[in-house]
């Protein structure tokens, strides 16, 4: 394993995919961001904190706002947000009534939040989380199902089935 819980080159294909496209992202922010801001934009898009110095850690821990750098539940729902808002209106133009063979009913609501599910765990497997990403992953996940399925949305739950999922992948 890698430094930062990656499988690196000798991990399966599927890993592999991520972690190229995780270094190619890097690489592209090495060219694009400007020397000052660089380090702090790979921390607060795809949580690489080595890049940081010393003294801007040390700066943001005696600041408070340290959990700024890292990749949490506040990155995976701005990507649910932001996946959802760029695909509800798409899909607004979608004829749902084509399709009456159906068992349920399609709404441009339900179809988008069953399709946000792809960006945020695509997002969450790119960034290669820890616990807090995996917690925030899966309460996503719970609560787009539900709303998918028209069921009671309940946070609460979605946190314990997190927890427990948690729990027994350990």
């Amino acid at each position: 394993k890698e430094e930062d819980g990656s499988q690196g080159e000798e991990g399966s294909s599927f890993w592999a995919f991520f972690y190229h496209l995780r270094a190619n992202m890097l690489s592209f922010l090495d060219w694009a961001a400007e020397d000052p801001d660089r380090a702090f934009v790979k921390a607060m898009v795809l949580g690489e904190r080595r890049a940081m110095s010393p003294e801007a850690t040390e700066t943001f821990n005696r600041s408070g706002i340290a959990h700024l750098l890292a990749i949490s539940g506040a990155n995976i729902g701005m990507v649910a947000l932001a996946a959802y808002g760029l695909l509800r209106p798409l899909i607004s133009f979608i004829r749902f009534d084509l399709f009456p063979h159906l068992p349920w009913t399609l709404r441009p609501s339900r179809v988008a939040s069953l399709l946000t599910l792809g960006p945020v765990l695509f997002f969450a497997l790119l960034v290669t989380g820890g616990y807090s990403v995996a917690r925030a992953t899966l309460m996503v996940a719970v609560y787009l199902v539900a709303r998918t399925l028209d069921r009671e949305r309940e946070l609460f739950y979605a946190l314990i089935l997190a927890a427990l999922t948690i729990l027994l992948v350990q």
